[in-house]
């Protein structure tokens, strides 16, 4: 499931209408598997030792370096939404409700701004370094045209 996440990024990084709404989902959705912000840290660098054991010699400071510039776009915009859901699901449990993980996610949509987010990826350019067309092949991603 991660690898699909990794490539559907990539290969939808000219889309950011669509990749950011979909990546923060992912995010808001992992408050249920009980994801912490550390764990991305964590993942982030045994993602970076499993491309350097596959890659080898082809693993360059290049290619390492476009690989945690993506991971790291797509980690923060996870976290946002990760974040939003975990505050949703606070707020109604301190007005006493009792809290539905789904519907907490579901009440974070409802506040979440992905406008800025989507702004500042304009001056994002990584694709050179990274094979979107070889990434999609096969992968399953979330919306139409990812």
């Amino acid at each position: 499931k991660f690898i699909n996440a990794v490539g559907c990024a990539v290969a939808g990084l000219h889309d950011n209408a669509k990749l950011v709404p979909m990546l923060t989902q992912l995010g808001r959705r992992h408050m249920n598997y009980g994801v912490h912000a550390a764990h991305f840290q964590a993942l982030g660098k045994a993602f970076n030792l499993t491309l350097a054991s596959i890659l080898g010699h082809e693993f360059t400071a290049d290619v390492e370096a476009a690989w945690s510039m993506a991971y790291n776009f797509m980690s923060s915009i996870m976290l946002e939404g990760l974040r939003s859901a975990v505050q949703a699901r606070d707020e109604a449990m301190m007005a006493g409700r009792v809290v539905n993980p789904n519907e907490a996610v579901k009440a974070s949509q409802s506040g979440s701004s992905t406008r800025q987010v989507s702004d500042d990826l304009s001056n994002l350019d990584i694709s050179g370094a990274l094979d979107a067309d070889a990434l999609a092949h096969g992968l399953v991603c979330e919306g139409q045209g990812m």
